[in-house]
C-alpha cells in the first residue's frame, strides 16, 4: 500500500518537470525558428512609393500589401504563387497583391507582355496562372490563343496589344525598381516594407504578415 502511494505521489512532479521540458523545447525551437526568419528579412524605407498602380488583386480595407517580384520561367515563383494563391483562398489575411516581373530573357518578356494584355481585359490571373504551368514551354506558346482558349472578349485588341510590345514601358519600370532596390533574384517578396529573396514558403509569408 505504501509502495503505491509513493509510486502515485512521485508520478505527478515527474509528469509536470516532462510537461515543462515540451513546452520550454516548443518554445525554443519557435525563437530559434523567428530567428532564422527574421535573419532573411531587410527593411524597405518608403515603400509605399514603389505601389504605384492598382494591385492585381485587392481585398476592401486591405492592411496587408504583398508585392511579388518573379518570372514565369522560375519554378520557385511558381510555388510562390501558390502559396499566394492560397492566401488569398484563406481569407486570414486583408492583402492587396502586386505583380512585378524581373524579365531578362525573350520568352519571359513575351510571356509578361501578354500578362499585362491579360490584365486589360480583366483575366490576368487566370493567364498568370496558366503561364506558370506551361513554364518550360513559354517559347512554344501561342498567347493570343491562350487568351482565346481563357475567354478573353476581344483578341483583336490582346493581339495589337501584344504585337506593339504596348506594356514594354511597364516591364522597364519593374527593372528600374528592381535595380534602385538592389533586387537580382527571383523570386522576391515584400510585404509591408520588408523584403525578403528567395524561396518563400508559407511560413515565412505568415511570419512577415504577422511581423510588426
Amino acid at each position: 500500500m505504501f509502495k503505491k502511494l509513493l509510486s502515485h505521489n512521485l508520478s505527478f512532479p515527474i509528469l509536470l518537470i516532462i510537461t515543462l521540458l515540451v513546452i520550454i523545447i516548443a518554445v525554443k525551437k519557435n525563437k530559434d525558428s523567428n530567428r532564422v526568419l527574421s535573419s532573411q528579412i531587410m527593411v524597405i524605407e518608403d515603400w509605399e512609393a514603389i505601389l504605384v498602380e492598382k494591385p492585381e488583386y485587392e481585398v476592401a480595407n486591405s492592411e496587408d500589401h504583398i508585392l511579388v517580384f518573379h518570372n514565369c520561367q522560375c519554378p520557385y515563383c511558381k510555388s510562390l504563387n501558390d502559396e499566394i494563391g492560397k492566401l488569398k483562398e484563406s481569407h486570414d489575411f486583408n492583402i492587396s497583391y502586386y505583380n512585378r516581373v524581373f524579365a531578362y530573357d525573350v520568352n519571359i518578356i513575351n510571356a509578361s507582355l501578354a500578362s499585362e494584355c491579360a490584365k486589360d481585359q480583366n483575366i490576368f490571373q487566370d493567364y498568370h496562372n496558366l503561364l506558370y504551368e506551361n513554364f518550360a514551354n513559354l517559347g512554344n506558346l501561342d498567347f493570343t490563343k491562350v487568351a482565346y482558349e481563357l475567354g478573353v472578349q476581344d483578341t483583336t485588341q490582346f493581339r495589337s496589344c501584344f504585337e506593339t510590345q504596348e506594356k514594354l514601358p511597364i516591364l522597364y519600370r519593374d527593372v528600374r525598381i528592381a535595380d534602385s532596390l538592389g533586387i537580382d533574384q527571383v523570386p522576391t517578396i515584400i510585404i509591408n516594407g520588408n523584403m525578403a529573396t528567395g524561396v518563400a514558403n508559407s511560413e515565412l509569408i505568415k511570419y512577415m504578415l504577422n511581423k510588426d
